[in-house]
């Protein structure tokens, strides 16, 4: 056994099990309220993942009774992204689609942005490493997009990507290690929820988890309650969860060669 784990773990929770259960054998002899309460503190750890399991149900309820709305503006959408995922090329892929202006944000000014996805002709477009080429395949990998620096003010009107956490997310979940997306469309009087996904992530049941009190958790993928659709928290495909949202198929997208040239194919 690492020292580390018998310094801090081993001996502070055998410390603690130790002393419920003296007061509990102090109850059963002297006072039974002194061992209904240490009786009480002992199964609220043991089966803090049932307890737990209860909150999550309620959680779920809340989501899928959100009510979602389609954007009322039509495509190019000015997209602005918050928390921005360290991989780019999702982000990249909207704006290689045509159908969105690609900004990011920070939550300390939410009406300004701090750096813009550019499309333009490269050399480099087939050599590098994405995710997402569906759309820069289709100019024959001649255009792709690129993040740079750029500052400048928000559209009254835009449509806001949380990438995790996301504002609809509790901070209780949040420090409960959840997460979430949550794709908006702000106007200049109001907030519509476009598409929103979080996780449900249950404790581990290992005894170890149960008298730890470690609050580990079994990774869960994103799902967004009015689609069904489950997202890897590891590997989000942010692109279909953008499309989806705006009520747009990737596979139903016409891609020009030039900019502003793509739109949705029309049936």
């Amino acid at each position: 056994m690492h020292p580390l784990v018998l310094i801090f773990v081993v001996i502070p929770f055998g410390a603690m099990w130790l002393f419920l259960f003296g007061f509990l054998i102090y109850g059963v002899k002297r006072n039974r309220w002194v061992g209904l309460i240490a009786l009480a503190i002992m199964l609220i750890i043991v089966f803090r993942p049932e307890w737990d399991d209860a909150l999550r149900g309620m959680r779920r309820y809340q989501i899928a009774s959100l009510k979602t709305s389609t954007p009322t503006s039509a495509p190019p959408y000015h997209l602005t992204v918050f928390d921005a995922p360290s991989d780019e090329s999702a982000l990249l892929a909207l704006a290689e689609s045509g159908l969105f202006d690609v900004t990011i944000s920070n939550e300390f000014d939410p009406t300004k942005f701090t750096g813009r996805v550019v499309v333009e002709e490269s050399d480099k477009c087939k050599t590098r490493g994405t995710n997402f080429a569906q759309f820069t395949a289709a100019t024959g990998f001649k255009r792709c997009g690129r993040l740079i620096s750029a500052f400048g003010s928000l559209p009254p009107e835009h449509l806001v990507l949380w990438a995790d956490p996301a504002p609809l997310l509790p901070r209780s979940r949040w420090a409960a290690r959840q997460r979430a997306f949550q794709l908006s469309e702000q106007s200049r009087s109001e907030t519509r929820l476009l598409a929103y996904c979080e996780t449900s992530s249950p404790l581990k049941r290992e005894m170890f988890d149960r008298l730890v009190v470690a609050f580990r958790r079994i990774t869960s993928d994103c799902r967004n309650p009015v689609t069904q659709d489950t997202y890897a928290m590891s590997n989000p495909d942010l692109v279909n969860f953008v499309f989806k949202g705006v009520g747009i198929k990737p596979a139903d997208t016409e891609i020009g060669n030039q900019p502003g040239n793509s739109r949705p194919i029309s049936r």
